[in-house]
């Protein structure tokens, strides 16, 4: 497995490339008729809900220790 700060930062870019595709499907949602938007916005939500969860993962990575990071490995 890559170092820390390369995992880190591939992991970063991944979010952020959520956070874009959450972002569009939100735009498009509020284009979208009430029925449409009544039966995608829960799995829109279950979206930012996972991106959320990365996120404090990432965020719990940065800042762990090295013996946290070689047990991730």
């Amino acid at each position: 497995m890559a170092n820390r700060d390369e995992y880190v930062a591939k992991m970063k870019a991944q979010l952020d490339d959520w956070t874009e595709e959450i972002g569009r499907l939100e735009k498009k949602l509020s284009a979208a008729s009430d029925a449409t938007k009544e039966k995608l916005e829960p799995h829109v939500e279950k979206a930012r809900e996972a991106r959320d969860a990365a996120a404090k993962k990432l965020a719990e990575l940065k800042e762990a220790g090295e013996s946290s990071w070689e047990s991730l490995q």
